[in-house]
């Protein structure tokens, strides 16, 4: 399975409060978008624009703390 992450909107450094959208590719289908903003993490998945998850940068450190593979 071969994923890839493709930038598909950048805001321009003097925009406040647009995401930065990051297009996931899986196996060449695009699998869905995480949209990165000041406050949170959102991923929509492919075939979805309503329906998404929503996950607070304090709550996603908690998550990877507690569940991701710890680097050095």
């Amino acid at each position: 399975m071969a994923t890839t992450l493709r930038i598909t909107q950048m805001p321009k450094l003097e925009v406040l409060n647009s995401d930065i959208v990051l297009e996931v590719v899986t196996d060449g289908e695009k699998t869905g978008e995480l949209h990165i903003s000041k406050g949170s993490l959102d991923y929509y998945p492919a075939n979805s624009k309503k329906k998404h998850y929503r996950v607070s940068w304090t709550k996603l450190a908690e998550i990877l703390e507690e569940h991701g593979n710890e680097r050095t």
